[in-house]
């Protein structure tokens, strides 16, 4: 004869209160005391819960579905030698909405299993407590509810006040506790600020995300999770208005929505007017003025869009703007012509398709040409700037030595410069710290160094940004690039031609105002040096 082994489990999981207490008080043991507090009373009442039996939810979310110890759970106390479930308190097995609470009581009903508190053991074939737990469970949604709404107003007047709510700081800033203030703000951590000035400053010089992103990763400067920069993160931090010292709320939301008969999640992004956006108590990196220049440079930059489902048939995609209105230009197929017949001529009328054309979607004064006269006109353009590309080489190789010992003294004496104003700042700060100076006096003085130090960074910067050498070494290795795509764009594919003038252009700019008949076309190409 068998005998059925009773097994009980145990779940624990932290509340929102919990949550709050231990960012207060910075700690996190929560977790530990509850279980030591069940363990004890298991053990007292002979319903003991062994350790591969307890369950513990270390994911928040206001769901079941969210949550994959519960969902584990409620699976395996269909076992029936399962007798119970110990929880602190009932409210830890469920905050979510009518549909979860009534998929608890159904599980636990059916299956015959009991839900064990340190203060009361619920038996829901038990009207009594099955109504008991419903009361319960709603009270706690409700609860639940209010203090999500608390938390929300609070955050709205932290940033009407202009704190910074966000826990993670933007690339370029550290978070900061403000003294005797309830809120956070940011200071700038200069050094990774000055990235982010360059990043703007290159956006605004006409250069594309990926551009940027490449650029930063040829300087071996990391990212924020220091990995390498990507074209998607540069295109947030140029949309950020945290650099011009504004602060934010729900610029992204998180909507609820029923897909294919399933409720899901999605982050959306809002647009301007939607969100909350207030002047903040931090110094900005970035001038709203070349912040608005930014975002009109953003606009009217565009990248190739296709479906998932469809294939790209615009080789010019992402590559050619419109110089009036600076949106991508895009490709149209060709329509079907009729050629009518010659007066008195007895043959059929013949029809005929006509070629793909570019135009501007903007509708515009840019008049629409065809694709492959653009294409024809663009290697053209290729091979023009590449036989002017190789007299400059040739004329810099034959006075390459004077211009480099040039460049070369002009940065030796300014690191020499450079040297002298951090030793000064080294001197001040021992002058600071033997009681020499008072901090005022160090503030002021170091003020003064440090701006000598900001003057001649940038114009070791500027040099290095302006170097000839640096130029025709990058001019060196593009030109047989160039030369490549010159002597295979017409063999390839429309992306692999798409991808080929990408490696090598930033954007080509297309004029054009009259008919198509005429001959007035013009591009003027940016390429990547």
């Amino acid at each position: 004869m068998s005998i059925l082994l009773e097994i009980y489990l145990e779940y624990l999981r932290k509340s929102r209160e919990d949550l709050d207490y231990e960012r207060k008080y910075d700690d996190d043991k929560t977790l530990e005391r509850h279980k030591e507090r069940l363990k004890m009373i298991t053990s007292s009442t002979g319903r003991p819960v062994s350790d591969e039996n307890i369950y513990e939810e270390v994911v928040s979310g206001d769901s079941i579905d969210e949550r994959p110890q519960i969902q584990r759970l409620l699976r395996d106390i269909e076992n029936p030698n399962v007798k119970g479930v110990w929880v602190i308190d009932v409210q830890r097995l469920c905050r979510g909405d009518l549909g979860d609470q009534d998929r608890i009581i159904k599980t636990f009903k059916y299956t015959n299993t009991l839900i064990l508190t340190p203060e009361k053991e619920y038996d829901l074939s038990n009207p009594a407590d099955e109504e008991y737990l419903i009361d319960k469970l709603s009270y706690s949604r409700k609860e639940y509810n209010n203090i999500k709404k608390r938390l929300n107003d609070g955050r709205k007047d932290s940033v009407h006040a202009g704190y910074f709510i966000s826990s993670t700081a933007p690339y370029g800033y550290e978070r900061y506790k403000l003294k005797g203030q309830k809120g956070w703000s940011l200071k700038i951590v200069e050094e990774k600020a000055d990235i982010v000035r360059m990043i703007f400053r290159m956006c605004l010089e006409g250069k594309g995300t990926f551009a940027i992103a490449t650029h930063l990763n040829e300087l071996g400067i990391k990212s924020p999770r220091n990995k390498k920069w990507r074209k998607n993160g540069i295109r947030e931090m140029l949309h950020n208005e945290t650099y011009t010292g504004f602060v934010k709320w729900q610029k992204r939301k998180c909507i609820t929505t029923v897909v294919n008969g399933k409720i899901t999640h999605k982050i959306i992004r809002q647009k301007k007017g939607d969100y909350l956006l207030e002047k903040g108590k931090h110094e900005p990196i970035i001038s709203e003025e070349d912040f608005k220049l930014v975002q009109e440079k953003l606009k009217s930059c565009s990248t190739k869009y296709v479906k998932s489902d469809s294939e790209l048939k615009n080789p010019l995609a992402g590559i050619l703007h419109c110089s009036e209105c600076g949106l991508v230009m895009a490709r149209r197929d060709g329509g079907f012509s009729v050629y009518y017949r010659p007066r008195g001529s007895k043959l059929n009328p013949t029809r005929y398709k006509s070629k793909p054309i570019i135009y501007c979607t903007h509708k515009c004064r840019t008049k629409s040409h065809v694709l492959e006269y653009v294409e024809i006109a663009l290697i053209d353009s290729l091979k023009i700037w590449l036989s002017e590309n190789r007299k400059i080489i040739e004329d810099y190789d034959n006075n390459s030595s004077s211009i480099i010992s040039n460049i070369t003294n002009q940065l030796d004496i300014l690191n020499k410069e450079l040297s002298k104003e951090q030793k000064k700042l080294e001197r001040l700060r021992d002058l600071l710290e033997d009681g020499i100076y008072d901090k005022n006096t160090y503030l002021e003085r170091s003020k003064t160094v440090e701006s000598s130090i900001c003057t001649i960074n940038t114009q070791i910067s500027k040099i290095t940004k302006e170097n000839e050498q640096i130029k025709m070494d990058k001019l060196k290795t593009l030109i047989p690039k160039v030369e490549s795509c010159i002597a295979e764009y017409f063999n390839l594919d429309v992306k692999e031609k798409n991808e080929l003038l990408h490696s090598i252009l930033e954007k080509v700019i297309y004029t054009k105002t009259k008919a198509r008949s005429q001959c007035d076309l013009t591009l003027d190409l940016y390429v990547k040096l």
